[in-house]
């Protein structure tokens, strides 16, 4: 297979803590992590970039965070030029405070490449 997308991490991996290079479907769930916990207006030139979800997971959780936490990171994969949302699915634990996603998608260069993001969030409010 051929490497369509290539990139490097900023996150430190591993007891080496070195930056590793990320391809293809590992370097778009890294972009699209980036960009959900990535606080809007706190990137210099580029401030509608990121979410309010670094916010949102402070407060107490409430039907209406959890809609706002779903619409925002449907906005973000929505603008994700590389890739097709095939589904998004999600659960709510009231208990443990938690939302958590599944969202299956594929990669748009690369024919029947369903990737499966986890993204479970806390709140912490």
């Amino acid at each position: 297979m051929n490497i369509v997308f290539k990139g490097i991490s900023t996150y430190l991996y591993g007891l080496t803590q070195r930056k590793i290079l990320l391809k293809d479907e590992d370097l778009i769930k890294r972009d699209i992590l980036n960009a959900l916990f990535t606080s809007k207006g706190s990137v210099p030139k580029n401030r509608n970039f990121g979410t309010s979800l670094p916010t949102l997971l402070m407060k107490q959780m409430t039907d209406e965070l959890i809609e706002s936490a779903k619409q925002e990171i449907v906005y973000v994969l929505s603008n994700e030029p590389r890739i097709s949302i095939s589904n998004i699915e999600h659960s709510v634990d009231y208990d443990q405070k938690r939302l958590d996603f599944i969202i299956v998608f594929q990669i748009i260069t690369i024919p029947n490449s369903n990737v499966v993001l986890e993204l479970y969030l806390t709140f912490t409010g």
